[in-house]
């Protein structure tokens, strides 16, 4: 993937290559994919810059695990979710038609006897 994009989180122009490995231990490829599809194209010259931005490595290096703050007003990614469990008739759902039009609180936990 060639270009820069602006990343909303903050601001800032990167390569796919340096938005992914930030992003890497964090989400899966394809959500880091379709989250760089999400980005405003560089306008210009498209140079960006080239290493991750002071706030961002801050962060990782305070935490043992990165963490992502999601804003207020952030778009949900485009995912689909099974409920219930497959193979004995879960059901996939789309989640951006689920949520369309309706305001939303997003809460996480970490799963029983998982490392936090």
């Amino acid at each position: 993937m060639s270009g820069n994009r602006i990343d909303p989180e903050d601001g800032q122009a990167y390569s796919y290559e340096k938005m992914s490995v930030y992003y890497k231990g964090t989400y899966k490829k394809a959500v880091i994919e379709s989250y760089w599809e999400s980005c405003k194209p560089v306008k210009g010259n498209g140079k960006g810059k080239d290493a991750a931005p002071k706030a961002k490595v801050k962060a990782k290096a305070k935490t043992a695990k990165s963490q992502k703050v999601i804003k207020v007003g952030t778009k949900f990614p485009d995912v689909e979710l099974h409920l219930g469990f497959p193979p004995a008739g879960g059901e996939k759902i789309k989640m951006l038609e689920r949520l369309k039009d309706k305001k939303v609180i997003l809460l996480g936990l970490p799963g029983a006897f998982t490392p936090c």
